[in-house]
């Protein structure tokens, strides 16, 4: 087993700028003994013979928030920065059933909420020499678009807030650098965006088409060819047309354009296999 240090380097050189290390960071790492070393307890699996990179991906708001999102094989590591400094590292399990709010939350209960966000919460509870409880809200409509956390300390005179973050408003960043996914949008439709955020390993047919409802009605209104999707199982079917009278050829484009961008994506949605039809 391999562990995920409290460090994450790779997020914070993603993310282009170092850690302004916040007091609950700063308290535990001087209560470690010297020569140990500060880790999470978030597990991940040894890799096997050839391991696939991970991907990351950058959201900003206009207030200067970011947040990347590391994509492993078992969840998603997710940094979040206030222009202000403050940050915090979460992680969510792939099924959306297991996560953490690091120095505050190990574990955190995971509730998944009808309005498209997840929350990440525990109560009080002993954390080395502290006493700790933390809250924190995923927004995951088009890809991440919110985060909140807040971490609380118990001292002597009662708790207090340590970490109190609320972004907003975040859209996919432009690349910064190799190690950045590019966040174009699936078929360049912004509601698309949802493709690339975090989902559950498994993601059932009611929840793709409420994911992708907005996606697939921008795609339908930019051709102006009505383009619907079916899901059953692991398998998707995406039905193109008919176009509308005296607009020949429209069928045709919009699934070419389909079946480029899901070639591009190993012909996957999600976890679901794609097939394009086109209608008589």
């Amino acid at each position: 087993m391999k562990n995920i240090t409290l460090a994450a380097a790779v997020l914070m050189a993603a993310a282009g700028s170092a850690l302004a290390g916040g007091p609950v960071f700063k308290d535990l790492a001087g209560s470690v003994q010297d020569g140990e070393a500060l880790v999470s307890s978030i597990q991940e699996p040894a890799p096997g013979p050839v391991a696939k990179a991970f991907e990351t991906r950058l959201y900003r708001n206009a207030e200067g928030c970011e947040a990347t999102v590391e994509e492993r094989r078992n969840g998603n590591l997710i940094y979040v920065r206030e222009a202000g400094g403050q940050q915090a590292f979460l992680w969510l399990g792939k099924d959306l059933k297991s996560g953490e709010i690091t120095a505050f939350c190990d574990p955190a209960a995971v509730y998944r909420q009808g309005d498209g966000s997840v929350k990440l919460s525990c109560g009080e509870h002993p954390n080395g020499g502290y006493y700790t409880r933390g809250e924190a809200v995923l927004n995951l409509t088009s890809g991440l678009s919110g985060v909140s956390v807040r971490g609380d300390v118990k001292r002597a005179f009662g708790w207090k807030t340590d970490t109190n973050i609320a972004c907003s408003g975040l859209r996919p960043a432009a690349d910064r650098g190799a190690s950045v996914k590019s966040n174009t949008a699936f078929m360049s439709v912004e509601a698309c965006s949802a493709l690339d955020g975090i989902y559950p390993s498994d993601m059932t047919s009611e929840e793709a088409q409420s994911t992708l409802g907005n996606c697939f009605s921008g795609i339908s209104a930019r051709y102006g060819v009505p383009v619907t999707f079916a899901a059953e199982g692991t398998q998707m079917t995406i039905l193109v047309g008919p176009a509308k009278d005296g607009q020949p050829g429209g069928n045709a484009k919009v699934a070419d354009d389909l079946k480029k961008e899901l070639a591009a994506r190993g012909g996957q949605l999600f976890d679901f296999k794609v097939s394009v039809a086109v209608a008589k």
